[in-house]
């Protein structure tokens, strides 16, 4: 390895050994550092060497972070152990603990790095201990063999990893800085909701949706809440208690239980389309470098990410939803492929194609996403902070009622959480589309002179915020076997000549 790269994975060692508020010890930083210990080490080499030049460039490391490393009597023993039984450290993941993982190749490794390369240090993220964002975020990427989101700059302090990089307080305040709140529920919906919270079992909060709802029926929100509690409180008579969620598909979820993620934009300017949609914004994103033939073959059309259900407006994507069957643990393989990676993914690059359209409008834009597990519910929002960041931010998730006497607690709540996300997608789109395209002071001050402007991609105002990173494995896989299937073609067409 090289030595900038000892350096990154000894820090990052360093990090998670005292965010576990263990002894900085030899032997603790050994277990973080186990895969590279033994997968450096060559049987020719001497041992005792070895074992001391590690122990140099972790001193060295921990003289350059002003960290005293012990070494403990178990420090010989834990080495010795590591290079007969190498282990596998929690930044890398090996293939047979994640055969869904995209494991990256070399040029992803160097598209990743070149990808930070490229950020000015004076436009970065820094917070108030001095510590800036986006370093932090490349020390990790580097490190990683699997595709993560930091590669795509995006930033979930949810996701745990994070605690060897930050400290709390500073996870704090990435959380909170030029945060965009949550919009209030309108009043009428609000006093509506808060009819049927107090009712006893779903009949009853149908009875008195249908009743408080004759004055007021002509509010959309309204007429929406009323049709969703008279459509889900039918899941409960006499032969269903509720929804079965451990048997019904990920179709049955969208056109069922969560019905209403669809039906709330019925009267609204955005459109809800389900059925494994594919995004453009996503598609443009993969496409962003693709140019002509010249020294290089132009790579086939990517093509975007498939959504469960896609908002938009016309030609903009102002957010998606991802849905998954029931899980028995939050943090299961699909839960994390889908809801920590592809969908922060998708509303990222939903959001970059909005702000290079409108750069001034970066760090106010927004795009919403929720994501069903099962019989939960969680809404996310993907915004840009500051510097190259992308930021996820999540609601506290709610759940579909499972027994009679919460249903009307639980109805109220999943109705706030799809209203809240619905008014973020409006208010995002009426800001987007109410502000015009950034001119430059030469632009205005020729305008009276010509009302056509000559096209140039250098003048144009730009945004820090970057496309997500898609690895050439997910990328090209469409490509290979569309290249493969026509070679067989060309194949067997000769064949038959």
């Amino acid at each position: 390895m090289a030595p900038l790269e000892y350096e990154q994975q000894i820090s990052a060692a360093i990090r998670a050994t005292q965010s576990s508020e263990k002894e900085l010890t030899l032997s603790n930083i050994y277990a973080q550092l186990g895969m590279w210990i033994g997968n450096d080490f060559d049987d020719e080499r001497d041992i005792n060497n070895y074992r001391s030049s590690w122990i140099k460039k972790i001193n060295a490391v921990g003289a350059m972070l002003n960290v005293s490393v012990v070494k403990d009597s178990k420090e010989r023993e834990t080495f010795h152990g590591i290079l007969k039984n190498p282990v596998v450290t929690p930044s890398s993941t090996s293939p047979k603990s994640s055969a869904t993982a995209k494991q990256l190749s070399q040029a992803d490794k160097d598209e990743i790095k070149a990808i930070f390369d490229a950020l000015d240090v004076a436009k970065m993220w820094t917070l108030s201990t001095g510590k800036k964002v986006e370093e932090q975020m490349r020390t990790l990427a580097l490190l990683c063999n699997y595709e993560h989101p930091s590669h795509s700059l995006i930033m979930d302090v949810e996701d745990t990893t994070w605690d060897a990089y930050f400290t709390q307080e500073e996870l704090v305040e990435i959380s909170t800085y030029n945060d965009i709140p949550f919009p209030p529920l309108p009043p009428e919906l609000d006093d509506y909701l808060n009819t049927i919270r107090s009712a006893t079992s779903p009949q009853e909060a149908r009875r008195r949706a249908v009743e408080h709802s004759l004055p007021v029926l002509q509010v959309p929100s309204i007429a929406w809440a009323l049709a969703e509690i008279v459509f889900t409180s039918g899941f409960f008579n006499e032969h269903h208690a509720g929804i079965p969620f451990d048997t019904i598909s990920e179709a049955d979820l969208i056109v069922r239980p969560w019905h209403g993620l669809s039906s709330a934009f019925d009267t609204s300017p955005i459109t809800a389309s389900a059925g494994d949609m594919a995004s453009k914004h996503s598609q443009a994103s993969k496409n962003m470098k693709r140019t002509m033939d010249g020294i290089t073959v132009k790579d086939r059309t990517k093509s975007g990410a498939k959504v469960d259900l896609l908002y938009r407006c016309g030609k903009w994507e102002v957010g998606c939803m991802e849905a998954c069957r029931e899980q028995r643990m939050p943090n299961a393989t699909k839960a994390i492929k889908d809801g920590l990676l592809k969908l922060p993914k998708s509303l990222k690059d939903m959001l970059y194609v909005m702000a290079i359209e409108k750069p001034t409008l970066t760090n106010k834009l927004a795009t919403t996403g929720f994501f069903v597990m099962g019989s939960t519910l969680t809404m996310l929002v993907m915004t840009c902070p500051a510097g190259y960041v992308a930021r996820v931010s999540r609601a506290e998730p709610v759940s579909f009622p499972d027994f009679v006497d919460v249903f009307p607690e639980s109805i109220s709540d999943i109705l706030t959480l799809i209203w809240t996300g619905k008014s973020l997608m409006e208010t995002n789109l009426s800001l987007f589309s109410s502000t015009s395209t950034t001119t430059t002071a030469a632009d205005s001050s020729t305008r009276s002179r010509a009302n056509v402007k000559h096209q140039s991609r250098l003048s144009k105002p730009q945004t820090l915020l970057h496309p997500s990173f898609h690895p050439s494995s997910s990328s090209s896989s469409s490509s290979s076997s569309s290249s493969s299937s026509s070679s067989a073609k060309r194949t067997k067409s000769t064949t038959t000549l």
